[in-house]
């Protein structure tokens, strides 16, 4: 059987206000087997002391890294990968919630079907994660051309919340297994459901 095991990668810049949400829904996930890696993009309000003070909380490996200069969301989620120490990358941003059970849905999928990718849906909330804006889960039409584009394997129940910002759309990354982003390429044809 598959053991799955996540990387949690989180970029933070100037995060403080929300980081405690975040890091709280990680340390309530039922999927326990995880690291987090957080890489402060050169704020101006650094989170470290945070960062530091919920490590204690948990008995995972936290791991923090401060880029020098800002080099924007992207590329410090692209250092936190670096870091990355188990097989299954889990990416987070700085105020997102994950449902307890997110990890565990990961996993049941990873486990059951062993596809390269999965994208999940989510749901956007402003301030209550319980007054939802809007549900961000692909019709079924979208999901099979997605499907034929990405080759991924949806989630069909949204087991993260986003908080609403003034892009009125964003998609989810996919979850990934390390060895495919490593590479750069595929070894076979992507498998999905």
């Amino acid at each position: 059987m598959l053991s799955v095991s996540f990387s949690i990668c989180l970029p933070l810049y100037n995060g403080r206000q929300l980081l405690g949400e975040t890091l709280e829904s990680v340390r309530l996930q039922t999927h326990t087997d995880w690291e987090l890696i957080v890489v402060e993009d050169a704020s101006p309000e650094p989170s470290r002391d945070l960062v530091e003070a919920f490590a204690t909380r948990v008995e995972q490996p936290v791991t923090y890294h401060v880029n020098p200069a800002n080099l924007n969301c992207a590329r410090s989620r692209d250092e936190a990968f670096r870091h990355a120490a188990h097989d299954f990358i889990a990416p987070l941003d700085q105020d997102d919630i994950w449902k307890p059970h997110h990890l565990a849905e990961l996993a049941r999928v990873f486990t059951a079907t062993d596809p390269d990718f999965v994208f999940t849906s989510c749901v956007t909330f402003r301030e209550d994660p319980t007054q939802i804006e809007a549900d961000f889960t692909p019709a079924p039409t979208v999901r099979n051309r997605l499907r034929s584009a990405y080759f991924f394997l949806p989630v069909l129940a949204a087991t993260q919340l986003r908080r609403f910002s003034s892009t009125p759309l964003s998609t989810d990354r996919p979850l990934v297994k390390k060895p495919r982003i490593e590479t750069g390429h595929l070894s076979r044809q992507p498998r999905h459901g």
